[in-house]
């Protein structure tokens, strides 16, 4: 078993969890551990320094999605062969997160593009997904549990119009969440957690300390 735990937060890794759950998204992901390997990287950057500016990355990246996307800032990927499982990745990406802007990973791992923007529209995401209320603000209404800000706002909502993707958001305070159509399927904050989660939650104190080990070489 691969367990990634930090907080309240966790993701497992066995075959059958990965069959039943991820399989169940229809992501167009080639490899599960990505998933995990990103996760990681996101971790292990949060590890290392206390604050920084967020990060947003969107794994599974595909031609069919480009127009909810623009340039904003440098492309420090662009025509490059570097790949989410480098061993220097970790490093690249803290060293970006100094520039804001999206990260783009296709489905295989490639490093396609930093500096990005999301092209989209939250309220008329709500709209589509039928649960739109003017009387509620837009956090809630996506699910969240605390005040959070356009970076959390247009990455579950550019979520909903990238099918297929996982994106991943690491905040300015540390907390990482992923977002898959719309939702949060992943997220440090129990209030946040919906009843479709990563794994199980580990029943003993013993295997809790041993979970809070990331078990996944960088």
């Amino acid at each position: 078993m691969l367990r990634l735990k930090r907080g309240v937060g966790y993701l497992t890794y066995e075959s059958e969890t990965i069959k039943d759950i991820l399989g169940n998204l229809n992501l167009v992901v080639s490899d599960y551990d990505l998933v995990f390997r990103l996760y990681a990287i996101l971790d292990a950057i949060r590890n290392e320094e206390e604050h920084g500016h967020g990060i947003t990355i969107v794994l599974g990246y595909h031609s069919e999605v480009s127009s909810h996307v623009a340039a904003m800032s440098e492309d420090v990927f662009e025509s490059t062969c570097e790949h989410l499982n480098d061993i220097h990745m970790k490093d690249r990406i803290r060293l970006i997160r100094e520039v804001d802007g999206v990260i783009l990973v296709s489905p295989t791992g490639q490093m396609l593009h930093s500096g990005m923007f999301f092209i989209v529209n939250p309220l008329k995401i709500l709209q589509n997904m039928n649960v739109y209320k003017k009387e509620m603000g837009l956090p809630e209404q996506f699910g969240f549990a605390r005040l959070v800000g356009t970076r959390h706002i247009s990455s579950i909502s550019a979520s909903y119009n990238m099918p297929g993707t996982l994106v991943f958001t690491l905040s300015e305070n540390n907390e990482i969440r992923i977002f898959n159509n719309g939702r949060i399927i992943f997220s440090e904050l129990p209030e946040e957690m919906p009843a479709f989660k990563f794994g199980e939650k580990p029943e003993t104190k013993e295997e809790s300390k041993e979970s809070e080990k990331v078990l996944l070489k960088l």
